[in-house]
């Protein structure tokens, strides 16, 4: 599918897939039975350039956000995923900033806006008393890592999986001349 949507401000690409789409999801993120002995793991190129988060009115920046945690929150509740790695976020080399409508100066915070955005939309703002009467969040999911240009990756809160490290390549590209926007993201997990 090609990232058409005038809600995020993607530039026509061949292969990426249309983000945000209403009423597009029920047939984009079909549910998965809950199974604990299997690790799911999800790739979400999400397509978001900056021009979308530097748009004026700024309600159109913070629609994007929404959008992007309604996916987020969408693609965990249906698919009972442990982890959701992102990438195209923004600009190569900087990434996803939401300093101009989201007062967000860094990729990372304005990722922590929208998981705290997709926690929202997970438990419908409810939580489910635990034991010994305290309330806890119902279904959660936090960030792990946003701190690269243009990539994040989001686990399920609670989950048994632990990223305990992530690392960024570049130069993969081995072509003749410099193309230094060929990187990819490792989580090192367990």
């Amino acid at each position: 599918m090609v990232c058409s949507s005038s809600a995020w401000g993607c530039q026509p690409r061949a292969g990426a897939a249309e983000p945000g789409n209403a009423g597009a999801s029920e047939s984009r993120f079909n549910k998965t039975e809950d199974d604990e002995t299997v690790l799911r793991v999800a790739y979400y190129n999400v397509g978001l350039q900056q021009t979308a988060m530097d748009t004026k009115p700024s309600s159109r920046a913070e629609g994007c956000c929404r959008h992007l945690a309604n996916d987020i929150a969408e693609s965990f509740r249906k698919h009972r995923l442990h982890l959701l790695c992102l990438c195209e976020l923004g600009e190569h080399g900087i990434g996803l900033q939401g300093c101009k409508n989201m007062g967000r100066d860094t990729q990372h915070d304005l990722l922590e806006l929208i998981v705290d955005m997709a926690n929202e939309d997970l438990t419908g703002g409810a939580s489910e008393p635990a034991a010994g009467g305290a309330s806890e969040p119902a279904d959660q999911v936090e960030l792990v890592a946003a701190e690269y240009p243009t990539y994040a990756a989001i686990k399920r809160h609670g989950s048994k999986l632990t990223v305990e490290e992530v690392l960024i390549h570049g130069g993969l590209d081995t072509r003749p001349g410099d193309r230094p926007d060929h990187t990819m993201m490792t989580l090192r997990c367990r």
